[in-house]
């Protein structure tokens, strides 16, 4: 698993990386990574904020009392204006400008300058000076304000269209959490430094949770009792067969060390509860492939060989057979069943009869 930092390499140890009994300190400084269609690493979408007047108003008062707290110099974080004098930056806070910038920033867009809101507000005004009736110019001083207020929020909802477009839009089109080109979903966490992460395999999730939020998924295994759930791993090839039930409920490694054989105390704590291995003679010495495979395809031979090979195929079949039947109660609780099964009749001795 990957290397941490020095100064947090006490917070967990390697037997707390099983991915169903994580610690919580562990567990709480994960976060999914998102990369795009080139595997950059990039900005989750759902890390966009929502331009509400709401969320808006409480980022602003929030970065006004941080300011204020931390003694900040006089210049504003968001838009890069001097401010001399409290009056100054309460004024500042509340304007127009300020606001924009803000909700240019919630959206990790770069802010404008005074001139360059002056000309979007010019532009603006002239673009729908035509569309006001002459009833409203009858009350000027109320119309100047609708006008200013109608201009501002129509700014707003352009902004909202154009960076959603943008950000939003683009990013569930190409950024995702499994853009990873590799077998393993990403992590990254305050325990790691920033250039390492954790992985977990995509198989280890269902299609729904790997679609959804596998995080939440990681959450919820971490959240129930895993006692009664199990894991189940079955391997046939070439007349070999090994398969086994592992627990999800670890073994305790409290004052192990590491093995002679070099067992890091991950592989001791993994709880294997069943486990067997079968071999029969089924392959064609020097030609390869079963001999099932090579009577379906040339008919039957009618050899000592081919008919010893055919025995132990069909050998291997019941044995394997009568061993799942056996494992039934742990395969109905297994969360997950894993196989590697090369060709159609490997397959169907395990699946599908």
């Amino acid at each position: 698993m990957s290397k941490i930092k020095k100064e947090n390499i006490s917070q967990f140890q390697s037997n707390e990386l099983y991915i169903y009994h994580l610690s919580r300190d562990v567990l709480n400084s994960l976060e999914l990574l998102y990369f795009d269609s080139l595997t950059t690493e990039a900005i989750s979408p759902n890390s966009i904020v929502s331009l509400t007047s709401k969320s808006l108003e409480q980022h602003n008062e929030q970065l006004m009392d941080n300011e204020q707290s931390q003694a900040i110099s006089n210049v504003c974080q968001t838009c890069g204006s001097k401010l001399d004098g409290l009056d100054v930056k309460k004024s500042h806070y509340k304007s127009d400008f300020h606001r924009f910038n803000l909700k240019r920033k919630l959206q990790k867009v770069p802010p404008v300058s005074e001139a360059e809101f002056d000309k979007i507000i010019q532009d603006l005004d002239e673009s729908i000076s035509g569309s006001d009736s002459s009833s409203q110019e009858d009350d000027n001083d109320s119309y100047d304000d609708d006008k200013e207020k109608r201009n501002l929020e129509t700014i707003f909802e352009k902004t909202d269209r154009s960076l959603n477009n943008l950000s939003i839009q683009d990013n569930e089109q190409s950024v995702h959490y499994l853009n990873t080109k590799s077998p393993f979903v990403l992590f990254k966490s305050s325990l790691l430094s920033p250039e390492r992460c954790f992985g977990i395999y995509k198989s280890s999730f269902d299609v729904t949770e790997l679609h959804s939020n596998p995080l939440e998924a990681l959450k919820n295994w971490n959240s129930v009792d895993q006692s009664k759930k199990y894991s189940a791993l079955f391997m046939i090839g070439g007349g070999h067969f090994a398969g086994a039930i592992i627990s999800h409920n670890p073994k305790p490694v409290k004052g192990n060390i590491n093995g002679s054989s070099g067992e890091s105390l991950l592989e001791q704590s993994v709880n294997i509860i069943e486990h067997k291995t079968f071999h029969r003679y089924t392959t064609r010495r020097k030609q390869g492939g079963s001999q099932g495979t090579n009577d379906n395809s040339n008919g039957k031979a009618n050899s000592a060989g081919s008919s010893l090979r055919r025995y132990n195929e069909a050998a291997l079949e019941k044995e394997v057979r009568e061993l799942l039947n056996s494992w039934k109660n742990y395969l109905i609780n297994c969360e997950s069943i894993f196989i590697r099964a090369n060709g159609a009749l490997n397959r169907n001795i395990l699946v599908g009869y």
